[in-house]
């Protein structure tokens, strides 16, 4: 089974049905939508604001509510646990820079004033997206943990393979599916990959090359 990636400014947002925008994609997304994605450096952030935008106007006809047979962008409750912890964590290194006493997360930027608002704002920000999602199990039952200890390398976490094995599971009930990631460690055959990541995308040139040899 070969390894699919595709140069995310060459896809169609109708191209699939369904949608998984990983972590860091759904960061930067509510980077931009609060107004702050200049704070921190997110690498080639237009390009994945650009289609996660495509993809909801993809699944916008009249007015601002989805429509049917239109992209769906799947959520499970890993991946918003993943979004929130990495979203706040940036908010803290941006407040660290002008309060640099404010060194530990949990004791030092949990109890201001910064982190009640950064929230707040992280929870409306997510939520404006609740119409365009389609809520996913994490399919706990099905996957076989020692399963998941046998497929962690070094070139991957766990999270990511734990991720891999959810897809695979989503995609026997839902298709067709991609997910659209920055990572570059992110390498698994079955699933197709979106992405602006130019390591990602070496890799397609790479065996474009050797097929030519």
């Amino acid at each position: 089974m070969a390894v699919t990636i595709l140069d995310i400014s060459k896809v169609f947002p109708k191209t699939y049905s369904y949608y998984f925008f990983d972590a860091n994609c759904w960061v930067t997304q509510l980077l931009y939508t609060s107004g702050t994605l200049n704070q921190v450096q997110r690498n080639q952030p237009q390009k994945y604001v650009n289609f996660f935008s495509s993809v909801i106007t993809a699944a916008t006809s009249h007015g601002n509510k989805p429509t049917a047979n239109k992209p769906k962008i799947i959520v499970t409750s890993l991946l918003i646990s993943e979004i929130f912890n990495a979203y706040m964590h940036l908010k803290h290194s941006v407040y660290q820079k002008v309060n640099p006493n404010c060194k530990k997360f949990k004791k030092d930027y949990r109890p201001t004033t910064d982190y009640e608002k950064q929230t707040k704002t992280l929870i409306s920000d997510f939520e404006a997206f609740k119409d365009y999602v389609l809520i996913e199990s994490d399919y706990v039952k099905e996957i076989d943990p020692f399963t998941l200890f046998q497929s962690v390398s070094s070139t991957n976490d766990f999270n990511d393979v734990f991720l891999y094995f959810q897809l695979r599971e989503i995609k026997r009930n839902i298709n067709p599916i991609a997910i659209v990631t920055d990572d570059s460690d992110f390498v698994f055959e079955g699933i197709d990959i979106i992405t602006a990541n130019t390591t990602l995308l070496g890799l397609n040139k790479n065996k474009n090359s050797s097929h030519k040899k």
